[in-house]
């Protein structure tokens, strides 16, 4: 049974004026997974949000050959700000990876500061796109805080098959007829880290990730 949450988040992505055709496409042909759980960053929701992603990240191509979303919604911490919710975002990536007991995916780096970083959870590569209440930009505002993993080589597929520069213009006109412009720090893979683009939010000059992903240890990550 779809929850009211589920079907606010599939109302918010299918209307009319939302600028990504793809979380789009993955919404109507159900290519998804949507799971919610507490307290976002917290041990109880870390344990189960990676247990859900590995199982996902394992039959993602049987629920989608190149394209399916994992989105994770977190339903008792709506009412943080979007600066709170950056720090709790990365917070949440980094407690997964303490949590990951799988190599991170070679084809990309574990730097966040390298141009071809992209996080990496059970061996597999995903582009995170965070959404929270009172998001400056129209299209990751949502009341709950919410994470989409979006496999990160299926816009290496798009680019094979000489997609993706079409998408990505349809997308950013739509982005600058919805909200006004488009995301200040969207780079192309390769150009500069994808992790000023997670949280949404611009990207202040020397904006550092609060965390590091080339080496566990067993530090204090409140």
């Amino acid at each position: 049974m779809t929850s009211t949450i589920e079907q606010s988040f599939i109302k918010k992505i299918l209307s009319e004026n939302f600028s990504c055709i793809g979380a789009k496409a993955s919404i109507t042909k159900s290519s998804y997974e949507f799971y919610l759980l507490e307290k976002i960053a917290s041990e109880k929701s870390t344990h189960n949000l990676y247990e859900s992603l590995k199982s996902f990240t394992q039959k993602r191509q049987e629920i989608n050959t190149h394209f399916a979303s994992f989105i994770a919604c977190f339903t008792n911490h709506n009412e943080i700000t979007p600066s709170q919710f950056e720090h709790l975002l990365w917070k949440q990536l980094y407690m997964l990876h303490q949590h990951d007991e799988f190599e991170w995916d070679s084809r990309v780096s574990d730097d966040i500061n390298n141009p071809y970083f992209s996080f990496s959870i059970a061996g597999d590569a995903y582009f995170v796109i965070g959404m929270c209440p009172n998001h400056p930009r129209k299209c990751r505002e949502f009341p709950y805080p919410t994470l989409v993993f979006n496999s990160h080589h299926q816009f290496k597929y798009l680019k094979e098959i000489n997609l993706f520069e079409k998408i990505k213009k349809i997308v950013r006109l739509r982005e600058l007829q919805y909200s006004g412009s488009i995301n200040p720090n969207l780079v192309d893979f390769g150009e500069q880290s994808e992790a000023l683009q997670y949280s949404g939010l611009k990207a202040l000059n020397g904006w550092k990730c609060p965390f590091r992903f080339d080496k566990k240890e067993n530090s204090d990550v409140y």
